[in-house]
C-alpha cells in the first residue's frame, strides 16, 4: 500500500471522528471525497486568443479561496483590453500578479505550518485589531515572497495528467503539460 493511501485513510478517520464529536451524529460507511482546486499562476489569461477572467483564468486567492474580487477586476481589465486593444496579460500582471504570487507563497507557508500558522495569524489579528491592515501586510509582495515563489510553485505542482488532453495550448488546471503551477 502506498504511503499516500495510508495517510488519506488516517485523514478520513480523523475527519469522521471530529465530525461525530462536534455534531453528535454517527457516520456509517464514510468515504473520502474531494475535487480539483484551481490553484495556479497562469502564464497567460488568454484562451484561443480571447481574454478569460475570474477562476477560469486562475485568479483566485490560493490561501483563503476568495475569488470574487479577482473575477470583477479581471473582467473589467478584459473588457478594457478588448475595447481599447490593450494587452490583457500585461494589465492583470500589473494589477494583481504580485498579489497572486504572494497568495501561492502564503498557501505553501500556511500549509507547511498547519494549525500553528493559523493560530499565529489569529493572535496577530487580536493584536492588530484591523484585519484589513493585517491581510495587506501578509499579501505585500516582498523580496522574501519572491524568493519563496519557486518553492511554492514546486509544492503545488500538478501530480496529475489528463489523458484526454492534447497538450496543445493546454489550459487544463490539473495537467502537467500546462504552463502554470
Amino acid at each position: 500500500m502506498f504511503t499516500g493511501f495510508k495517510q488519506e485513510r488516517q485523514y478520513v478517520q480523523r475527519t469522521v471522528s471530529a465530525f461525530e464529536h462536534l455534531v453528535g451524529l454517527r457516520m456509517r460507511n464514510a468515504r473520502a471525497h474531494g475535487g480539483v482546486g484551481n490553484l495556479r499562476l497562469p502564464v497567460t489569461a488568454l484562451s484561443g486568443g480571447h481574454p478569460v477572467a475570474g477562476e477560469q483564468a486562475g485568479f483566485q486567492d490560493a490561501l483563503w479561496g476568495f475569488g470574487m474580487r479577482y473575477a470583477l477586476a479581471s473582467g473589467v481589465l478584459a473588457a478594457r483590453s478588448m475595447l481599447g486593444g490593450g494587452d490583457y496579460d500585461r494589465a492583470w500582471r500589473r494589477a494583481f500578479g504580485a498579489t497572486q504570487s504572494a497568495s501561492i507563497v502564503n498557501r505553501a507557508i500556511f500549509g507547511r505550518l498547519g494549525n500553528r500558522g493559523y493560530r499565529w495569524l489569529l493572535r496577530m489579528q487580536g493584536r492588530h485589531g484591523d484585519a484589513r491592515a493585517l491581510l495587506h501586510r501578509i499579501y505585500r509582495p516582498t523580496l522574501f515572497r519572491r524568493l519563496l515563489l519557486p518553492w511554492a510553485r514546486w509544492t503545488y505542482r500538478s501530480r496529475r495528467q489528463d489523458a484526454s488532453c492534447d497538450h496543445i495550448d493546454c489550459e487544463c488546471i490539473w495537467c502537467r503539460m500546462g504552463g502554470h503551477a
